[in-house]
C-alpha cells in the first residue's frame, strides 16, 4: 500500500467518525429544539392564564368596590335609623313624663311630695 492509499484509508475512517458525530449532533439539536418548543408553549400557556387571572382580579376589584359602597350606604342607613330611634325614645320619655304628671293631677297627688 502506498503512502497515498494509507492516507486515503485513514481519511475515510475519519470521515465515517465525522459522519457519526454529525448525525449525533443533528439528533441533539432536534432534541434541544423540541425541548425549546415545549418551553415556549408552556410559557405561552402561562401567559394566557395570567391574562385570564388579571381579568378575574379586575372583575373582583369592581365587585369589592361595589360591595364597599353598599356597606357604606347601609352604615349610613343604620346611623340614621339609630338617630331616629333615639329621637323616638326621647319623645316617648317626654310623653310618659307628661302622662305621669297628668295622672298625678287626676288622682290629686302632689309631685312635690314624692
Amino acid at each position: 500500500m502506498t503512502k497515498l492509499e494509507v492516507r486515503v484509508a485513514k481519511l475515510e475512517r475519519e470521515m465515517n467518525e465525522v459522519r457519526q458525530l454529525a448525525s449525533g449532533a443533528h439528533e441533539d439539536v432536534a432534541t434541544v429544539q423540541a425541548t425549546l418548543r415545549a418551553h415556549v408553549n408552556t410559557l405561552e400557556a402561562l401567559h394566557e392564564n395570567q391574562r385570564e387571572m388579571q381579568k378575574d382580579i379586575t372583575g373582583l376589584r369592581k365587585d369589592v368596590d361595589g360591595l364597599r359602597q353598599d356597606v357604606d350606604g347601609l352604615r349610613q342607613d343604620v346611623d340614621t335609623g339609630f338617630a331616629e330611634m333615639r329621637e323616638g325614645f326621647t319623645k316617648i320619655g317626654l310623653g310618659m313624663a307628661e302622662m305621669t304628671a297628668l295622672l298625678n293631677i287626676a288622682i290629686g297627688k302632689d309631685p312635690a311630695t314624692d
